[in-house]
């Protein structure tokens, strides 16, 4: 998920692996693959799974960057600046499909880029392997915000997930927003994808951890959890209070509508905006 809403992020990213690890010889590419979650019930946020991949790849990255270094006496590390999703193309493990996304083999888009640079070994050629996205356009059509426009082009600012990224939701495009985090309504519509991948319920633990109006009341347990799942990176600056109120009004829940009432006065300007935008929705 790396393309989606990442172009921002390119000032941050570097193409030259030598900048990280100058004696790299190689360039280690891990896919892992996920199923994607099925709807979440009424008065919780549904999170692309994706996320709770995201953070246990970490852990496992580092696992096997430390065990290229103990096994080898080189040097291994996991560059979080290096352009993911580019690398994992060059060195064969897939090709970019017209939503932007890394499409591989068996799995779609529903995949995890990590990578490893060492100079514990050299690389091997890359086979470019075969061509998956046939340009179809399923993608573009569901897009809610006509960011993809259809050809393999779009325009990263209407994306949703770059909106989340940035923590700013312009008002056409709150009311289609059914997700917290990011969005998957090109992946959900990727022929591709329904043919490798079917979606599963979340599990209880992970569905009762994004309630919504616990999360509206700023619930300190609630918070932890939800950071244990998918990182603290991603509630920064008030990010899933102010996804929540959005979820809340499209959900219509008027039971909330105190917890929203109280967030119209908070410090952050976003946020006192967003909740009074929800209350007008929830009449």
């Amino acid at each position: 998920m790396e393309a989606v809403g990442a172009d921002h992020r390119a000032k941050r990213l570097s193409a030259d692996p030598f900048l990280f690890l100058p004696s790299v010889t190689a360039v280690v590419v891990l896919i892992s693959g996920y199923r994607p979650f099925s709807a979440f019930p009424r008065g919780y946020g549904h999170i692309p799974a994706y996320y709770l991949l995201s953070q246990q790849a970490r852990a496992k990255v580092r696992a096997v960057a430390s065990f290229i270094e103990e096994t080898t006496g080189q040097e291994a590390l996991a560059p979080a600046r290096l352009p993911h999703r580019a690398a994992a193309i060059l060195a064969g493990a897939g090709q970019r499909g017209y939503h932007q996304l890394l499409v591989t083999p068996g799995l779609g888009s529903y995949s995890h880029i990590s990578l490893i640079l060492t100079d514990a070994f050299d690389a091997e050629a890359p086979d470019p392997g075969p061509a998956l996205c046939t340009g179809c356009g399923a993608c573009a059509r569901a897009c809610p915000t006509k960011a993809l426009a259809g050809d393999g082009t779009w325009d990263y600012r209407r994306c949703l997930r770059h909106q989340y990224q940035i923590n700013a939701f312009p008002e056409d495009s709150r009311g289609k927003m059914t997700s917290l985090l990011g969005c998957e309504a090109c992946q959900n519509a990727c022929p591709l994808n329904r043919a490798f991948v079917s979606p599963v319920p979340a599990s209880a633990d992970v569905v009762s951890a994004f309630e919504l109006g616990a999360i509206l009341k700023r619930d300190p347990a609630q918070k932890k959890r939800i950071g244990t799942l998918v990182g603290n990176n991603l509630l920064r600056a008030n990010r899933l209070t102010n996804q929540a109120l959005i979820l809340t009004a499209n959900q219509g829940l008027a039971e909330h509508r105190r917890a929203v009432q109280a967030l119209t006065k908070d410090e952050d300007p976003v946020t006192a905006e967003l909740a009074a935008w929800a209350l007008e929705r929830l009449g």
